[in-house]
C-alpha cells in the first residue's frame, strides 16, 4: 500500500479537511503535513511549473496515488489542443510509478441524455486508461443527494455497471457537519437514469411495469433500433422476458429474481 497525494486547484486545505471529516468522521489537521497516507497539497499555476517538486513528494513520502482537481487548471492553455493534452499526459506519467486520478469537468451544454465528454480536446479521454463521470441530483430545500457513477471507458476489461450514492447531510446542522453515504440504485431517479446507456434505460422502463417496444421507446427516449437491439441483446442474456410470444403486439418485462 501507499499514500494518497491530493492536488488541489480549486478550493482550500480547509474545505477539504471538512470534507473528509463530514465522510469519515475523523479529524483532519490543515494543510494535511502530519498525515501519514493522506497529503495535501494547495496548488496554482501549470503543472509543469512545478512537476519536479511533485515528483520529489511522491519519491520521499511513497506515494501511489495522486489526485489532480482539476485537469483545465493543471494543464492550462486551450484545452481544445491536442498538443495541450497530450502534453498533460506526458506530465502525468513523469509522476514516476503513481495511479492518477484526474478530475474534469462536463459542459452544461452537452445536455442531461446519455455520455457527457469533459471539456477540451478528446485526447484527454483518449490517454486514460479508465474514465467514470459522475451525475448529481438534489431537490431544494432537500437534505438528501442522490449520485451515480457511470464507467464510460476501460482499457482493462469491462467497464462495470453504473454504481448508485445517497448522500444524507444532518438537518440540524446548517454547515452539513456530518454525512451519511449508502449504496443505492438508480433506477427510481429520472435524473439519473438520463445519463444511463440502454441498458439502464430499458431497465429503468421495465421495473415500472410490462410494455411493448412503442411504450420502452416513448419512455426512454431511445431510437427503436437501439431498443430493439437491447431487448435482444438482453433476451439472449436473460434479463428480460417475453410476456405472450403469441400476442399480436410483443410485450416485454423484466425477468422475475430467483426465489
Amino acid at each position: 500500500f501507499g499514500n494518497v497525494l491530493y492536488l488541489d486547484w480549486e478550493d482550500n486545505g480547509n474545505e477539504c479537511a471538512a470534507r473528509l471529516r463530514r465522510l469519515l468522521g475523523e479529524t483532519f489537521d490543515n494543510p494535511f503535513t502530519n498525515q501519514e497516507r493522506f497529503l495535501y497539497r494547495r496548488m496554482s499555476g501549470r503543472l509543469e511549473t512545478q512537476v519536479d517538486g511533485i515528483k520529489q513528494i511522491v519519491r520521499e513520502r511513497h506515494i501511489k496515488l495522486v489526485i489532480i482537481d482539476s485537469i483545465g487548471y493543471a494543464a492550462g492553455g486551450d484545452l481544445t489542443s491536442a498538443e495541450v493534452a497530450i502534453h498533460f499526459s506526458d506530465l502525468l506519467h513523469q509522476l514516476g510509478d503513481v495511479v492518477t486520478l484526474c478530475i474534469g469537468h462536463a459542459p452544461q451544454a452537452q445536455g442531461r441524455d446519455g455520455p457527457r465528454q469533459e471539456f477540451g480536446s478528446q485526447f484527454f479521454r483518449a490517454g486514460t486508461r479508465n474514465a467514470w463521470e459522475v451525475r448529481a441530483n438534489q431537490e431544494e430545500g432537500q437534505h438528501v443527494m442522490y449520485q451515480a457513477l457511470y464507467h464510460r471507458k476501460s482499457n482493462t476489461g469491462p467497464r462495470q455497471k453504473p454504481v448508485g450514492v445517497k448522500l444524507e447531510f444532518d438537518p440540524e446542522n446548517s454547515l452539513a457537519e456530518w454525512v451519511t453515504l449508502t449504496g443505492t440504485t438508480i433506477d427510481q431517479n429520472p435524473t439519473l437514469i438520463a445519463g444511463g446507456t440502454a441498458p439502464v434505460k430499458v431497465t429503468a422502463a421495465l421495473i415500472q411495469g410490462q410494455m411493448t417496444l412503442a411504450e420502452i421507446v416513448e419512455v426512454t427516449g431511445l431510437k427503436a433500433g437501439t431498443v430493439k437491439s437491447e431487448l435482444s441483446r438482453g433476451l439472449k442474456a436473460g434479463r428480460y422476458v417475453i410476456v405472450d410470444p403469441s400476442a399480436k403486439a410483443t410485450t416485454w418485462m423484466l425477468k422475475p429474481s430467483e426465489p
